[in-house]
């Protein structure tokens, strides 16, 4: 990853919402030189966008976190979804996605999808599913949460892994740090998403005993979202023992693991 210091600084600006002509007028430029550099630290960092490549450098520790000054966002799934594919390097078009990234960009009082990007970012919001960019987890870390989502807690998963629960806790503490998941079930997720938790396709139709308010409130669930956020958000009390019970899952983390066998969660 050789990306130069002047590089990294027109990136910076970008993502704080300049566009290509005042990050030009700030750095002494042409808007064709700004284009062009950004072409070259999108190569350098494996990118395929500008968002992606903001993301990245985040994620690296070559670009500063934002500061937010104890703001904080309320953003709606397909919204946080729609910054996630964004940060992913994916296409993001057509009349829906364009009317949610508006959205995004009124609730974020951001300048346009880089800026909005940055921000989501240090509030908390992306969700970095890139495979290369995260540091392998070792052979414990990897079997704790495979065990973990096999079972119902993680004293039944320390039991089958033979090992004490304080030791496990150590792995799932690791592992939520380098994976910057907000709990064990939001790790689980990106684990199960970069495929460092394998898991298979199966023709099984446990979550189709939910409804839509208990759906919501696992994938709120698996986004590390707490109870109390998710009854805020929702309304009713329980909504995620409840979906793991009709699901009949062994526990939170297993529901996480079965939605993706069952295609629920991408």
């Amino acid at each position: 990853m050789s990306v130069t210091k002047r590089e990294i600084e027109i990136l910076e600006a970008i993502a704080q919402g300049d566009d290509h002509s005042t990050a030009a007028t700030r750095f002494n430029s042409t808007a064709r030189s700004v284009s062009m550099n950004l072409l070259g630290t999108r190569r350098s960092l494996g990118a395929t966008t500008t968002e992606q490549a903001i993301v990245i450098s985040l994620v690296s520790g070559l670009m500063a976190v934002p500061k937010l000054n104890g703001r904080s966002f309320r953003l709606d799934l397909e919204e946080i979804d729609v910054l996630n594919r964004l940060a992913a390097g994916e296409k993001v078009g057509g009349r829906e996605d364009n009317t949610l990234v508006a959205a995004v960009l009124s609730k974020l009082h951001a300048v346009n999808r880089c800026n909005a990007v940055y921000i989501a970012y240090g509030a908390g919001l992306i969700e970095y599913r890139g495979r290369s960019r995260v540091k392998k987890g070792s052979p414990s870390q990897v079997e704790a949460f495979v065990a973990i989502s096999q079972t119902a807690d993680l004293g039944e998963a320390a039991t089958l892994l033979r090992v004490s629960e304080q030791a496990l806790g150590g792995y799932v503490k690791r592992t939520q740090k380098r994976l910057r998941a907000r709990n064990v079930q939001h790790a689980l997720k990106i684990a199960l998403q970069i495929k460092e938790v394998p898991f298979k396709r199966t023709n099984s139709k446990l979550t189709a005993a939910l409804d839509e308010q208990h759906k919501a409130a696992l994938l709120l669930m698996a986004d590390g979202f707490t109870d109390t956020q998710i009854k805020a958000k929702l309304g009713g009390g329980r909504l995620v023992n409840n979906a793991v019970k009709k699901m009949r899952a062994k526990g939170r983390s297993n529901a996480i693991l079965i939605m993706f066998q069952e295609g629920v969660l991408p």
